[in-house]
């Protein structure tokens, strides 16, 4: 067999065999794809969370300041 069909012929078998290889690439690239978007979709309800527990500690606050000047006033 000349040398050009041999390697021709390997070349063949090689990408016969990385066929499902490559498609298990191709999957994991969707999922990690998929999980990058879980993630910054998380993060968005994070600081969305961050940001409204801010105001209730600032809503909070005014509360206290109402209910101390309520009591000096009563006292």
């Amino acid at each position: 067999m000349p040398d050009n069909e041999l390697i021709d012929m390997l070349r063949t078998v090689i990408q016969e065999e990385l066929k499902p290889i490559k498609g298990d690439i191709k999957i994991l690239q969707k999922g990690q794809q998929t999980l990058e978007k879980g993630q910054m979709k998380m993060q968005k309800d994070i600081n969305d969370i961050k940001r409204q527990v801010n105001h209730i500690w600032k809503d909070i606050s005014k509360f206290e300041k109402r209910v101390e000047r309520l009591e000096s006033i009563v006292q």
